[in-house]
């Protein structure tokens, strides 16, 4: 089934309104993680981080200076001391940077019911220092990618519907999805105009999954959404 990106550019963050918190999670299916990709590197894709709930991996991040952090809004129910992110490391409980989380900011319009405005920024208690992690580059306005577009998902999420999560960071690449097909698939009223579909249309088995939530989606080489949830993993 596909997935649901959150699209997110630079004029979205400066003119957005961000508010505090939330924690009234409604129960909402949220799946996010990376199934049908392969093996890779943080040195390939060294803006990534792991956002960590008591020390273990809950989502993906992207790294946007070097002292605050891009995710979903979903991703972040509990209070900010819970929290930290691992930088530059492959696998996803060893290595690179950890830093504790000093401050959440939300999207003021963020809803569990809609899962719309599911982004967020976090900063970090100290810099990001180690070498390797490098800043995302964000694409600059505009709506949705082009369907059909390849863009590339990063993350540590389960690499099967309800299996293991990877040990070692994953990509996959999967197309954009035109809305009107999104819309088709999830309903009208699901998909508004800040989301759009990345999927595998009508075949399946290349997605992402639980915990790549939060995680970028970059397409034409530059971070254009946020994994942010769908029904199952890489089902048709």
């Amino acid at each position: 089934m596909f997935r649901f990106i959150f699209l997110v550019t630079l004029a979205l963050l400066e003119n957005s309104a961000w508010g505090a918190p939330q924690s009234a999670r409604n129960g909402t299916d949220l799946d996010g993680r990376i199934v049908g990709g392969t093996d890779t590197t943080i040195e390939a894709h060294p803006y990534i981080v792991s956002l960590r709930e008591y020390d273990s991996h809950v989502c993906g991040g992207s790294i946007i200076s070097s002292t605050w952090i891009l995710t979903a809004a979903h991703c972040l129910e509990g209070p900010v001391s819970i929290y930290s992110i691992q930088a530059g490391s492959t696998v996803r409980n060893s290595g690179g940077q950890v830093i504790a989380i000093s401050r959440v900011i939300i999207h003021e319009n963020f809803s569990w019911i809609t899962i719309d405005f599911d982004v967020a920024l976090v900063q970090l208690a100290s810099p990001i220092t180690i070498a390797v992690a490098r800043a995302i580059t964000m694409a600059p306005e505009g709506g949705p990618p082009a369907a059909g577009v390849t863009a590339v998902v990063t993350g540590w999420g389960h690499i099967a519907e309800g299996g293991p999560a990877a040990t070692v960071l994953q990509v996959v690449q999967v197309p954009i999805i035109s809305q009107a097909n999104c819309r088709i698939a999830y309903g009208e009223n699901s998909i508004t105009d800040r989301m759009f579909c990345a999927a595998v249309l009508g075949v399946g088995g290349r997605d992402a999954c639980q915990f790549d939530s939060g995680g970028p989606l970059l397409a034409n080489g530059v971070l254009t959404g946020i994994v942010s949830r769908g029904i199952g993993c890489a089902r048709p």
